[in-house]
């Protein structure tokens, strides 16, 4: 509610501006170009009215064989249930206690979908995670490729993007004496799970504008 808010006052704001720098005639017009041009489409939205099972693998060998992978499908479902309409999303304890009872081998997205009785399988692949740039700085790293499988169909893959590096900040490290680690891979994995969730629900860019601009405070 606080991030929606935040984005509706960034809005007044950038049209007072707006309105200040262009003549009455053909303001409206400008003005409703402008934030159209802030809207960006989900690449995929067919996760809408469906029992999701988001699934993510990595190969950071530094992580048991569950933390880091159920810590990134709990944050990233949460924030579906909340942002894409009528969404189903199972729960990672489901899905961990099917996988240790099935023995799950972490390549057949569309076997677990089956057993978890899904319409689809969101399946993230992290590879070369790392939080770390030398020994006195944090930068976070990830190799993302994401998938979605369309279990009533077939197991077809619906959705494919990447592979595609994820760095976090973009510029320069945070210095490891202004943090500590567990506070840096906290914000990290947040802003991961926010660009892999961006691509499956309709929202405003001001959002990634002003995360964008976050990247120089942090």
């Amino acid at each position: 509610m606080e991030r929606r808010f935040s984005s509706h006052f960034t809005l007044i704001f950038l049209a007072i501006i707006l309105f200040s720098c262009v003549g009455c005639i053909g303001a409206a017009a400008q003005l409703m170009y402008f934030f159209q041009g802030l809207k960006v489409k989900a690449e995929y939205d067919g996760l809408k009215n469906s029992r999701v099972a988001v699934i993510c693998v990595t190969d950071a060998s530094s992580y048991g064989p569950n933390n880091l992978t159920k810590t990134i499908g709990q944050i990233l479902g949460s924030r579906l249930q909340i942002e894409v309409n009528r969404i189903q999303v199972i729960p990672q304890n489901e899905i961990e206690n099917w996988k240790d009872i099935n023995g799950w081998n972490e390549i057949d997205f569309v076997q677990i979908g089956k057993g978890l009785k899904a319409d689809k399988v969101l399946a993230v692949e992290i590879d070369s995670y790392s939080i770390h740039e030398g020994q006195t700085m944090y930068k976070g790293r990830a190799m993302v490729t994401t998938k979605v499988y369309d279990i009533k169909n077939g197991g077809e893959v619906v959705f494919s993007q990447g592979p595609a590096e994820y760095q976090f900040p973009k510029s320069h490290g945070r210095p490891a004496l202004a943090t500590d680690e567990q506070q840096f891979e906290r914000v990290y994995l947040s802003k991961l799970v926010e660009k892999i969730a961006h691509s499956f629900y309709d929202y405003e860019r001001v959002d990634e504008i002003a995360d964008d601009a976050a990247q120089f405070e942090y």
